[in-house]
C-alpha cells in the first residue's frame, strides 16, 4: 500500500515503450470506497499536457507508475470531481 503523497510526483512510464508519460499530479477518489479511480497525469512527451487516467490501466507502482500498453485518457482537463453519481465505470 502506498501514501497518495509518496504517488505526487512519480514518473508514469508506459509498459509498451518503457517512455516517461508524465508524473503524478493529483489523484482521484470513489467518495463512497474511498479507493483511487484515476490518477492526474501532467506532461510527458505521450500525454503532452494535463490527462486523467483509469485506475485499471496502472499495472505496477514502484519507484515508478506503469502503465498498460493502452491507457485510456478519461479527460483532457482535470476537473477535480465526478459528476454526482458517478462511478469509475460509467466513464
Amino acid at each position: 500500500m502506498h501514501k497518495v503523497n509518496e504517488l505526487l510526483g512519480r514518473d508514469v512510464l508506459g509498459q509498451d515503450t518503457g517512455k516517461k508519460r508524465g508524473t503524478v499530479k493529483n489523484l482521484l477518489f470513489d467518495e463512497a470506497t474511498t479507493r483511487v479511480i484515476a490518477l492526474v497525469v501532467d506532461g510527458g512527451g505521450f500525454f503532452g499536457g494535463t490527462k486523467t487516467v483509469r485506475w485499471e490501466y496502472v499495472l505496477n507502482v514502484g519507484d515508478v507508475v506503469m502503465l498498460a500498453g493502452g491507457a485510456l485518457i478519461l479527460a483532457g482537463v482535470y476537473l477535480g470531481v465526478l459528476a454526482p453519481g458517478a462511478t469509475a465505470g460509467s466513464m
